[in-house]
């Protein structure tokens, strides 16, 4: 079809010009750059931090943000994905996550604010956030691999349209849901459009916003898992690789780290976006202001144990456990015994 003829023509010429034209090289090659730049710093630092001062980060600020129970949640997530032989590639899943979902939010939270300060800026965003939903993922891996070429790029982007909306639409739920009351009362007192932004909406829709992030955590987790697909690196990796030849087991032990992880974030930024509940006004003013030291006693106590303790920075492989052997066991028994019933 003519279509088809357009479309592999646009891709022969992007494959041609693309160390030659100057959009390709100062805007899409600039761009790949960056991103790629911004995950390797996330992936150098979190593997610096070697497996104890991860698992110390986790639990300081699992008890910062909830308690000691939450404290041995992260901690025990984050031994998890050594028991599992799988703590490299977790962290490389970490650190694509978190590179996504930072610059998820940084377009994301500003563009939210507008939505939810301007009518007709929401009801123009609307058709587009709904169209990036609505896409099937694996519609736009190759488009966006064919200009972003494969590998952590790529990954973020397509994890980022993934990703973006809920950030935009919590937010500006968030700021739409201000009481008229209140702002009423800021602006008669002689607020200006900035003052009223930053004193009055962000601070009460600031629960609301944490929420915001925390379905920006869980979209991006999930779709970072896809792009194994696109060559980004982590778990996805293994999943396909086991979907590739059928191995049952070896997906689980990689499906369970994914489920691992996907509840260590949730439960953290959940229990965070209720301590910045605006109802407990004393409390939520305390947290917030520890949340801006929580990370650097997290990151100092990390290092001191990560540099200080002679266990040394890969995960000792003698207390490594997978599920592969008993699964796939379990797997070719139901394949076996079960094939009436399940034919």
């Amino acid at each position: 079809a003519p279509t088809f003829d357009l479309i592999n023509d646009l891709r022969a010429w992007v494959d041609a010009n693309r160390n030659s034209n100057l959009i390709l090289v100062v805007f899409v090659t600039g761009v790949r750059f960056l991103i790629t730049a911004i995950f390797e710093v996330f992936m150098v630092v979190l593997h610096g931090l070697t497996w104890p001062g991860l698992t110390t980060i986790g639990g300081v600020l699992g008890f910062l943000v909830g308690g000691w129970r939450l404290a041995a949640l992260m901690a025990s997530g984050f031994l998890s994905f050594g028991v599992l032989g799988l703590w490299e590639r977790s962290v490389d899943t970490l650190a694509l996550t978190l590179a996504a979902v930072v610059l998820s939010l940084l377009v994301g939270i500003p563009l939210g604010i507008l939505a939810g300060r301007s009518d007709r800026f929401m009801n123009a965003l609307r058709p587009v956030l709904d169209v990036m939903q609505i896409m099937p993922t694996f519609a736009y891996l190759a488009p966006f691999a064919l200009f972003f070429l494969i590998g952590p790029a790529t990954a973020a982007i397509v994890t980022m349209i993934y990703a973006i909306p809920p950030a935009i639409r919590i937010t500006a739920l968030g700021i739409r849901g201000v009481a008229p009351a209140t702002v009423e009362a800021a602006t008669s007192l002689g607020s200006t459009s900035r003052q009223l932004l930053a004193k009055v909406q962000l601070p009460m829709a600031r629960r609301t916003i944490v929420l915001g992030i925390n379905q920006t955590i869980m979209m991006a987790l999930s779709m970072v898992v896809i792009t194994a697909v696109v060559d980004a690196p982590g778990l996805g990796k293994d999943i396909l690789r086991a979907l590739q030849v059928s191995n049952v087991g070896q997906a689980f032990d990689a499906g369970l780290a994914i489920v691992v992880m996907a509840i260590m974030l949730d439960r953290l930024t959940t229990r965070a976006s209720e301590r910045l509940d605006p109802a407990r006004a004393g409390s939520s003013d305390r947290f917030g202001r520890g949340v801006l030291f929580a990370p650097v006693v997290a990151v100092v106590l990390a290092v001191a144990v990560g540099t200080l303790t002679p266990v040394g920075s890969e995960f000792p492989t003698g207390l490594a456990f997978s599920f592969a052997d008993p699964i796939n066991a379990g797997v070719g028994s139901i394949t076996l015994n079960l094939y009436d019933l399940t034919e």
